[in-house]
C-alpha cells in the first residue's frame, strides 16, 4: 500500500481533506468540519510513515523558540493591518465599527481565544496538522526555491474551496457576505497564505507561530474589530459586517502580501533545508 500511496500522497491528502471537510454536506447538513485538514494529514502519516513523521509534526507544533520579532509579527500583525483598514475606511467616509466586544467584554478575550483554539474552532483544528504541517514542507522539499509562492497560491485557493460550504450555511458569516463576494474573499485567503508561508519559513518551520498564532489573531481581529461581534450576542444571529470595510481590509492585506513577495523576490523566506529536520 505504501508504494501506491507515497508517490501520490499529496493528491490523496486533498481528496481526504475534502471528504472530511464537506462531510456535513454529504449527510444533508450545513457548514464544514474545521478539523478536516488535520484528519486527512493524520491518516496519511499513520499509513505512510508512522512515528517518525508524527514526532516531526508534533515538534513543529510546539516549536516556539523562534525569536521575539516573529512572535510580535504573528501576534500584532493582523490587528495592526485591521486597524489600518478601519482607519482608511473612516477617512474615506465610512462609519467606524462599534468595537462592542472590546467595550463591554474585553475580559472575555482569553475565553474567546480558548474557543478558537479548540480542535473544531479554527486555528486549533485546521492549521497545525494540515496545510502548514504537511502541504508546505512536502511541496517545498519537492519543488525548491519557487515553491513558497506556488504553495501560497495553492493553499489560498484551497482555503477558498474549503470555505465553499459556508456560503450555503445560513448561520455563517460567509452566507451573510454572499457567494458573489467569493473572488475578493479568495484574494484575502491567498494574501493570508502568503504571509503565513513567509512566517513559516522565517521561523524555521514553526507551525505554532505561522499557523496557530497568526490564524488565531486573524480570527479575533476580524470578528471583534470588523464586525459587531459580542460573546453575549452569539445566539442572536450573524454580526453585521460592512462590505465596504471588508473590501478595504482585503486590499490592505493583499498589499502587505504583495510587499512580501516583492521584497523576498518570491522566495518568502525560503532557504533550502532551513526548517526543522
Amino acid at each position: 500500500m505504501k508504494t501506491l500511496i507515497c508517490p501520490n500522497q499529496l493528491h490523496i491528502y486533498y481528496a481526504l481533506r475534502l471528504i472530511f471537510i464537506w462531510e456535513s454536506w454529504f449527510t444533508g447538513g450545513y457548514g464544514f468540519n474545521a478539523a478536516g485538514p488535520s484528519h486527512a494529514r493524520m491518516i496519511l502519516v499513520a499509513v505512510v510513515s508512522y512515528w517518525d513523521r508524527i514526532k516531526d509534526m508534533l515538534r513543529r507544533l510546539v516549536h516556539w523558540r523562534v525569536g521575539g520579532v516573529w512572535w510580535a509579527i504573528a501576534l500584532s500583525g493582523p490587528p495592526i493591518l485591521v486597524l489600518l483598514s478601519i482607519g482608511a475606511h473612516v477617512l474615506t467616509g465610512g462609519d467606524a465599527p462599534s468595537f462592542i466586544f472590546w467595550k463591554k467584554e474585553a475580559l472575555m478575550a482569553p475565553f474567546l481565544m480558548l474557543v478558537l483554539l479548540s480542535p473544531m474552532g479554527g486555528p486549533g483544528g485546521e492549521e497545525p496538522f494540515g496545510w502548514r504541517g504537511y502541504v508546505q514542507p512536502h511541496l517545498e522539499k519537492t519543488w525548491g526555491k519557487w515553491s513558497p509562492l506556488i504553495i501560497s497560491l495553492i493553499i489560498g485557493i484551497a482555503w477558498a474551496v474549503w470555505h465553499l460550504p459556508e456560503f450555503y450555511n445560513p448561520s455563517s458569516t460567509q452566507y451573510a457576505i454572499g457567494l458573489g463576494f467569493i473572488l475578493p474573499m479568495t484574494i484575502m485567503w491567498i494574501a493570508h497564505s502568503v504571509i503565513m508561508t513567509w512566517l513559516y519559513n522565517k521561523t524555521g518551520g514553526s507551525v505554532l507561530v505561522s499557523g496557530v498564532i497568526y490564524h488565531l489573531m486573524i480570527d479575533i481581529s476580524s470578528a471583534t474589530m470588523l464586525a459587531d461581534f459580542s460573546m453575549s450576542g452569539m445566539t442572536e444571529g450573524i454580526p453585521q459586517l460592512d462590505l465596504r470595510l471588508l473590501s478595504i481590509n482585503i486590499f490592505v492585506f493583499a498589499i502587505a502580501a504583495l510587499v512580501l513577495v516583492i521584497a523576498t523576490k518570491g522566495r518568502l523566506g525560503y532557504i533550502a533545508d532551513s526548517t526543522l529536520d
